[in-house]
């Protein structure tokens, strides 16, 4: 068995679809601890209604994914670091 990670950000559902069928997945896990999107298609109930209808199987287990205490820390430290890099180039 494989394991790929896969993200979203700047492709539509069709070409998301097209690169997981490309890539051979057959089951997709929504790790998304809120799975859903203000992207078309991306929200859990399209998004495995689409991956079904692609022969897609799908699962959402929130506790495979980052709890947003986490990310948010993340997002807050490496926003801060990218600040103080920029200004040391300026």
């Amino acid at each position: 068995m494989a394991l790929f990670t896969a993200g979203y950000e700047g492709i539509d559902i069709d070409t998301f679809l097209k690169r997981l069928r490309d890539a051979g997945v057959d089951k997709v896990i929504d790790v998304r601890q809120y799975p859903i999107s203000r992207k078309p298609g991306f929200s859990k109930t399209a998004f495995s209604s689409r991956l079904r209808a692609a022969g897609i199987d799908y699962e959402h287990i929130r506790e495979l994914g980052c709890p947003s205490r986490f990310a948010n820390s993340t997002r807050r430290t490496v926003t801060g670091l990218a600040i103080r890099a920029a200004s040391a180039l300026t």
